[in-house]
């Protein structure tokens, strides 16, 4: 569990001042009558009551047979603020079992003002290895001059982890190692490892920092305005006045192809490419407007009964949010089994301009000096195969035991051998096991 004083410039400020987001036992059977209603905060003899989003907001997965129950929760408690504001820690009662706690108040966002532009939250790296993808999509983020990109991870490959670290250093990147269960704990098997739960990241990404705009970001997508020189901030601020009432602006994806296969450090390959439209992923991704939305998501910010971007609720209502034109903006999908294939029929588009591609080139220059970045100028292979071939092998053992079927702790001995890792957990600094409370 992790709880945050909520900054007074966000959506609902008022409702609630503090936010709790944990992990619990989410079977979507019981969502139309279970309720979590007896956490309070008690400070002196006061007991504040926590409320929890309607249940049907969380990922409660439909079929049980894999085991997968443990979800990420979120919680609100309405303090005042005159009290809230002087908290550094919260004591936790659990009024059905007697259960108490002192959980530490992040009061970072709170206490401080809003970053003005863009903020990136990256879902958590699971396993992650290839560093000339990173290497592109933090440049193009560092070519706005206006974002800030926080990336969570579990398991990083050592040339992604020290690629990430300079980008730490110059400020780009706030490079963090994801919270878990731990290990020797029972719930743990029932939890998924990586995708599922990235939403506890998302809700750390967005209150534990004071931002004004955000964006869920894979590090294969880039947001590409066609003929301008303007920031993509420009942009949102310009549409924001245009059209007040929306509350994130969201743009229509597309695959894209280099139309130069050779990949050298001139960087020319990256220049041109064709574009395919996305029929996976329709709803695109958004810019979040964080003055008009509680939370964050893959594709649009969250409503109360909607959480992934899979099965929308009847309740959303799309027209909250502006789409722009395909012609004016789109998604760029740079996926590593399309980027080198060959589409028919399709557009051209420049996404490097000449003066961009000798920043990049540069700027690669000047990263090889700084640290010894000598690795192989390569797109690696990317671990999912290896994943799915795993999990694949270990099914009957999953279902046997009773773990989650996403869950791919049993598949380390065979990930470990695949690339020198490093792991969330070895940051002695800043990592941390999630804490049960009963």
């Amino acid at each position: 569990m992790k709880f945050y004083l909520v900054p007074r410039n966000y959506y609902n400020s008022n409702r609630a001042t503090i936010k709790g987001i944990f992990m619990a036992d989410c079977i979507y059977k019981y969502v139309e009558k279970r309720k979590i209603e007896s956490l309070y905060i008690q400070i002196d003899n006061s007991y504040y009551k926590g409320i929890t989003d309607d249940m049907k907001f969380f990922l409660c997965i439909r079929k049980n047979s894999n085991f997968c129950t443990m979800w990420p929760h979120r919680i609100n408690f309405n303090v005042p603020w005159n009290i809230a504001k002087n908290l550094t820690q919260i004591k936790l009662i659990n009024k059905k079992t007697g259960g108490k706690k002192i959980f530490k108040l992040d009061t970072t966002a709170a206490m401080n003002k809003p970053y003005e532009g863009l903020t990136i939250c990256v879902p958590v790296l699971y396993y992650y290895n290839n560093w000339l993808q990173m290497f592109l999509f933090l440049e193009k983020w560092r070519e706005q001059e206006n974002a800030k990109v926080v990336i969570y991870y579990k398991s990083l490959s050592l040339d992604v982890y020290n690629l990430l670290k300079y980008y730490e250093k110059i400020k780009l990147v706030t490079l963090l190692p994801a919270p878990d269960i731990e290990k020797t704990k029972n719930i743990r098997l029932r939890s998924p490892t990586s995708f599922f739960i990235s939403h506890l990241y998302f809700d750390d990404c967005m209150y534990g920092r004071n931002i004004k705009y955000a964006a869920v970001m894979d590090v294969d997508e880039y947001f590409h305005f066609f003929n301008s020189n303007k920031t993509i901030l420009d942009y949102i601020k310009e549409y924001s006045i245009l059209y007040p009432k929306k509350t994130f602006f969201n743009f229509e994806s597309m695959y894209m192809s280099y139309n130069n296969h050779k990949v050298d450090d001139s960087f020319k390959f990256g220049t041109t490419v064709s574009l395919l439209k996305d029929n996976i992923n329709l709803k695109g991704k958004s810019i979040t407007l964080i003055d008009k939305n509680d939370y964050i998501g893959y594709h649009y910010p969250l409503d109360r009964k909607n959480i992934i971007g899979k099965n929308y609720s009847k309740n959303f209502n799309f027209g909250h949010g502006y789409r722009f034109p395909k012609n004016k903006a789109i998604l760029l999908h740079a996926r590593p089994n399309y980027i080198f294939q060959k589409f028919k029929n399709s557009m051209n588009v420049v996404i490097l301009n000449e003066s961009q591609r000798l920043t990049l080139h540069n700027n690669y220059q000047l990263l090889k000096k700084d640290i010894n970045f000598n690795y192989p100028l390569v797109y690696k292979n990317i671990i999912t195969n290896h994943l799915d071939k795993c999990i694949k092998e270990e099914e009957k053992k999953l279902f046997k035991n009773g773990v989650c079927i996403k869950n791919f702790d049993y598949c380390f001995k065979k990930l470990e051998k695949l690339d020198n890792w490093i792991y969330a957990e070895n940051d002695k600094d800043k990592y941390y096991n999630l804490i049960e409370f009963k």
